[in-house]
């Protein structure tokens, strides 16, 4: 009774963990469901016809898997490039509109009230509008950024997929959400070399054009809809349908 105990107390633990890595493998490979249907416990052993095999666990570190790739590292790389670039047009407005600000200010003795007031009023439109419009800009950024991450998951996974199906296992985790098991090996680097291999940068044609349309669609994005006018000519091609 102990030891089945122990078992179901680790068991639980794995489950609590979040075990499915956030590429979302197929239900298949889904860790969840390899604990629920083959009750795999400590050894790791699959339950069924086939519970005598040994099926070792896999384990990934996702962050090292983007940032060491050249896929990853060339999109990291990018949108650095436009915060810093969205960085210094938000400087340079700030210091324009302060200066505006003190030119403002200095007319103000000079000036009729009702004069001064319509200056001041367009001033905080001004300032408003452009509030506006930069804000939309780093929303939009940010959105790329999630999509181009999720897009990189979803090209990756047939790459994961095979090393899972090469390697005998079971499920491919986060190593970040793994308690305890008797038998694990870290993939990470082995995963890193062949999605090198096989991918690249990740740079398709259609990329060639995308820094130059990424900048100028930032710089036209309507702050009405924070919407960018044509966001498939801002990176990879959208994934496969299913």
């Amino acid at each position: 009774m102990a030891g089945h105990d122990y078992r179901s107390r680790v068991r639980g633990a794995l489950g609590a963990a979040g075990l499915v890595v956030s590429v979302a493998l197929p239900a298949g490979f889904c860790a969840v469901s390899a604990v629920a249907q083959g009750g795999f416990s400590m050894g790791v052993e699959v339950g069924g016809p086939t519970g005598d095999m040994q099926a070792p666990l896999l384990t990934l570190d996702q962050e090292r898997l983007f940032s060491e790739t050249l896929y990853g590292q060339r999109l990291v790389s990018e949108f650095d490039r436009i915060s810093v670039a969205l960085a210094e047009r938000n400087r340079v407005i700030s210091t324009e509109l302060a200066e505006e600000e003190r030119s403002l200010t200095e007319q103000r003795a000079d000036l009729p009230a009702a004069e001064f007031r319509e200056l001041a009023d367009a001033f905080d439109e001004k300032v408003t509008t452009l509030r506006a419009e930069q804000d939309a800009r780093i929303r939009s950024l940010q959105r790329l950024r999630e999509r181009e991450r999720r897009t990189f998951s979803q090209r990756v996974l047939p790459i994961l997929l095979e090393l899972l199906r090469e390697s005998n296992a079971v499920a491919i985790l986060d190593d970040r959400a793994l308690v305890l098991a008797v038998e694990q090996v870290d993939v990470t680097d082995e995963a890193i070399a062949r999605i090198d291999a096989a991918i690249g940068d990740g740079k398709t044609p259609e990329d060639d054009a995308m820094e130059d349309a990424l900048q100028q669609e930032l710089e036209a994005v309507d702050p009405e809809t924070d919407d960018l006018p044509d966001p498939t000519a801002l990176s990879l091609p959208e994934p496969p349908e299913e």
